[in-house]
């Protein structure tokens, strides 16, 4: 899945979808889980397929596709994806996670990712992190939010992943139950099984950095100036002004929230809003990058098949195809 719907609904709707059609699965995948970008590295039938349902505090599911693809996104949720046999790389800033059959990859609310993937099917949780919250905060007597989960690889025994594959399929139904009928008590305990589960996992693998409140606001403020900046020049010195704190207080706060330092945050975000002009307005890639404020278009081109796996004028080719 590429990203959760901010907040979860009261209600526990069933998804099940399946197309070979890229714009299909664009269109259904945003308006259930968010926007994202989605790239087949070759040819052929897609064939992506979704079993998902949503719950009051979390959503699980399980999904496939049959062609090597590249997707962009970011969660709005604290989300574990766990493959079932060939793994997948994620990109998230300049780390590169990796994903295997024991191997679960945690993705932080907020921190985009370049996901590589093979042909496979993949089991994916995400929980509302106030759950995470509290279940870490009783372990570790500390208050709720000082402390922030990372993006990280959770390597798992063998009956941990199958304990994480049990909850998913509890979630979905795919165990034989009926999820239209699982009330809000049986899914809490699966909330409550599942928020366990992955406080003890983060335990082992210590996947979480410090990060008081005034921290998180100084993250989260930054990142909302950035992105009403995007087509201005923008120095680290700004930022800190922004922020009113100094440089190395800056960059902790946004690797502990966003995994990412200030200024690689600033190009996340500009080759986020770059992109959606390429596939919504009339403009060449010249003038796109420009308006977003890159200067070194070699650079930029590099970095923005890094991030969605093509070209930017494969982007603006898409929209043309579409237009006639």
């Amino acid at each position: 899945m590429g990203s959760t719907a901010g907040g979860f609904t009261g209600e526990k709707p069933l998804l099940q979808f399946r197309s070979d059609d890229i714009d299909e699965v664009g269109e259904f995948v945003g308006r259930h889980f968010g926007d994202h970008s989605r790239v087949p590295q070759r040819p052929g039938p897609l064939g992506y397929e979704i079993l998902a349902s949503r719950g009051p505090r979390s959503f699980a599911g399980l999904h496939s596709q049959a062609l090597p693809t590249t997707v962009r996104a970011a969660m709005r949720s604290i989300t574990v994806h766990l493959p079932m046999q060939r793994g997948a790389e994620y990109r998230v800033g300049r780390r590169l996670l990796r994903s295997a059959a024991n191997v679960a990859v945690l993705l932080a609310p907020g921190a985009d990712y370049t996901l590589r993937a093979a042909p496979d099917r993949t089991h994916a949780f995400g929980l509302d992190a106030s759950l995470l919250e509290q279940e870490l905060g009783a372990r570790r007597g500390a208050r709720a939010g000082s402390w922030y989960p990372q993006c990280l690889e959770l390597p798992l025994t063998p009956a941990e992943s199958a304990e994480f594959r049990r909850l998913t399929d509890a979630h979905v139904g795919a165990d034989g139950s009926d999820p239209d009928r699982l009330g809000f008590e049986a899914i809490g305990t699966i909330e409550r099984q599942y928020a366990r589960w992955l406080a003890t996992r983060i335990a082992e693998t210590a996947g979480l950095a410090p990060l008081s409140v005034s921290s998180r606001d100084v993250a989260e403020r930054v990142e909302a100036w950035i992105r009403g900046h995007v087509s201005q020049a923008i120095t680290l010195e700004q930022l800190t002004a922004v922020a009113g704190v100094s440089g190395r207080t800056l960059q902790k706060a946004c690797l502990a929230r966003w995994g990412q330092t200030p200024l690689e945050l600033v190009a996340s975000r500009r080759l986020e809003v770059v992109r959606n002009w390429l596939a919504a307005e009339p403009l060449t890639v010249t003038d796109a990058a420009v308006r977003g404020g890159f200067t070194h278009l070699g650079r930029f081109s590099g970095l923005y098949r890094q991030a969605f796996g093509e070209s930017p004028s494969e982007t603006r080719a898409k929209r043309r195809r579409q237009a006639v």
